[in-house]
């Protein structure tokens, strides 16, 4: 909660920002889930996870839209940094692996992920998280839970 504090001044003139950023920190402290919608769910997640290449790409998308309509830069610049992560992680993953030999690699069988039960419905293996946070079960985990 000591960033919290640090807000106050930050952004002078502009107290809703402010406002905003402090209630946020509130939620991630007290609040261990919040309740959501699947979809909204997986457009956070995708964003979470394509949030380097957003921060990357979007001095070079944003301002060449801006002088038109800053909405439309705005989600622009996003679609952007989701599509240049999309690409790089393809590129990636076809990159042959660098170091000691991975298990997939090197023949030794994979054991799966220890299975989880639901939080409410008590089924082993029904909930997925991203690691963003982000479940399939409807809510937004904040990771202290």
């Amino acid at each position: 909660m000591a960033a919290a504090i640090t807000v106050p001044g930050f952004f002078p003139g502009e107290l809703m920002r402010e406002s905003i950023i402090v209630v946020g920190f509130a939620l991630l402290v007290w609040v261990q889930r919040l309740p959501s919608l699947g979809p909204v769910n997986r457009i956070a997640g995708m964003l979470a996870s394509s949030s380097l290449y957003i921060y990357l790409t979007h001095w070079q998308v944003y301002p060449l839209i801006e002088q038109y309509n800053a909405v439309l830069a705005l989600f622009g610049a996003l679609t952007f940094g989701v599509a240049y992560a999309a690409l790089a992680t393809r590129v990636m993953r076809r990159l042959p692996p660098r170091g000691p030999a991975s298990p997939t690699r090197s023949g030794a069988p994979l054991t799966p992920p220890p299975s989880t039960a639901h939080p409410v419905l008590g089924r082993p293996g029904t909930e997925t998280t991203t690691s963003s946070g982000f479940s399939n079960t409807g809510e937004i985990s904040n990771g202290f839970a």
